[in-house]
């Protein structure tokens, strides 16, 4: 009599605790709205290297000048010299980049085909399509890039897969080709916007005095 009635209480506490687990971990579920969801998954098609890119560039240009101006260990002349430096450094790096990026990005979507990218692409495109979606066949340039990632299969890989490899390989070839960019037009190109950025200044400035 008495092992069973402490038993009971035991198998009972430890039910509860299960129940209570349960409950707790239903009311932190999250559900996303399916607009939303799909809202974020069409975003996650377009976004590529050269749009991060782009982005880290429009953040750069809002922070790191102002921290180049704001420095009080250099004189109010050197200042601004600093921040004009870096805002031509982020406006000459972002625009190359970008451009070489999509440049690269674009080039390898057309030697990464097959229906399934064509699909989920034609599914989550931004536009509505006139037309149904309908298989085709491909040339061999088409699916060059494929074939050599999926050993000559390139109607088996998915769009998952084709997408990674394309901002893989369009990041790689960019950063390949920046090695040179940087040099031929890179420097250039930032020295020609520093000197526009400071000239300016200086009409400003006499402006102010007079």
């Amino acid at each position: 009599m008495t092992v069973s009635f402490n038993n009971t209480p035991k198998v009972q506490n430890s039910t509860s605790k299960q129940v209570n687990q349960t409950s707790f971990g239903r009311k932190n579920r999250v559900v996303v709205p399916e607009k939303i969801s799909n809202g974020i998954e069409n975003f996650g098609v377009s976004f590529d290297s050269a749009m991060q890119r782009g982005l880290t560039g429009v953040f750069a240009f809002a922070t790191q000048p102002i921290i180049d101006s704001k420095n009080k260990e250099v004189d109010e002349k050197t200042r601004q010299v600093a921040a004009a430096r870096t805002k031509a450094k982020i406006i000459a790096g972002t625009t190359t980049g970008f451009a070489i990026r999509e440049i690269c990005v674009q080039l390898t979507k057309l030697f990464s085909k097959n229906d399934n990218i064509r699909k989920y692409e034609y599914d989550h495109s931004l536009f509505k399509h006139k037309k149904p979606f309908e298989p085709k066949e491909y040339k061999k340039f088409e699916q060059f890039l494929l074939s050599i990632a999926n050993k000559g299969k390139p109607n088996e890989m998915t769009a998952k897969q084709i997408k990674q490899m394309r901002n893989a390989v369009g990041t790689v070839a960019a950063i390949g080709i920046m090695v040179f960019t940087n040099v031929l037009i890179d420097t250039p190109l930032t020295t020609y916007i520093q000197n526009k950025i400071i000239k300016k200044q200086e009409n400003e400035g006499g402006k102010k005095c007079q």
